[in-house]
């Protein structure tokens, strides 16, 4: 329970989660980003809404490949890479330090999660 207030914490500060989110009460999915230097988007309720390039602007920061925690996963702008397409984001949170010092999570498009298009086990935002 600790781990968890303090990931759910941690993505606060990061402004990619606000208490409203449901992502808060969720617990984390193992996932696992297969590319390398993913950007990690943030960016107010506009990103929060629909997550994609245009309404989350800010790029937190970049990850990949490695572990990452899944808290949730929500419709969002179409996205299509390496011959994978998704029109799905998952809001994760990476195990290392962000560039602001805090735990760096924000919101990554499913095209570079492992898995499907939408992913199994992790529950919708």
């Amino acid at each position: 329970m600790l781990l968890k207030a303090a990931l759910t914490g941690a993505l606060l500060l990061a402004g990619a989660v606000t208490a409203s989110t449901p992502a808060a009460a969720s617990a984390p999915v193992d996932g696992y980003v297969w590319a390398s230097q993913v950007n990690i988007r943030g960016g107010g309720s506009a990103c929060t809404a629909s997550p994609g390039r245009t309404t989350c602007p800010s790029v937190l920061g970049r990850y990949g490949p490695g572990a990452v925690a899944v808290f949730c996963q929500k419709k969002g702008e179409a996205i299509s890479d390496a011959g994978y397409k998704s029109s799905y984001w998952s809001l994760i949170q990476t195990p290392v330090p962000g560039p602001r010092g805090s735990w760096l999570g924000g919101w990554v498009s499913n095209v570079y999660l492992r898995g499907d298009a939408i992913l199994a086990n992790v529950p919708f935002c």
